[in-house]
């Protein structure tokens, strides 16, 4: 088995397992202070309602904005039955639809 040339060099030139010391000794940096709400700023609970709501927009077809949602196309995206045979293209990323889910709930 031959020796590589680099092993022959760095012997050479006594510079295998040599350490200069000239590196700079890195210092980690503490870590972050967590996050405290100052005393004056009220604290605002979640309403029920607004997230009661937006779960009832997430839902709703985005073409005709009053049927629910049960149809998937190839990209992921949803509408209802009725304006989904009418498209071609995905209303929300444009992409061309090539298959239809019917999404029972």
């Amino acid at each position: 088995m031959e020796i590589p040339i680099q092993y022959k060099v760095t012997k050479e030139f006594g510079i295998l397992g040599r350490v200069t010391g000239k590196a700079k000794k890195v210092v980690p940096r503490p870590p972050p202070v967590p996050y405290t709400r100052p005393a004056g700023w009220p604290s605002r609970e979640p309403s029920n309602v607004s997230a009661a709501t937006q779960d009832d927009q997430n839902q709703v077809c985005p073409v005709c904005l009053t049927n629910g949602k049960d149809m998937a196309f190839n990209c992921g995206h949803m509408t209802c039955r009725q304006c989904s045979s009418r498209l071609s293209e995905c209303p929300i990323c444009r992409q061309r639809i090539t298959s239809r889910l019917r999404v029972y709930a």
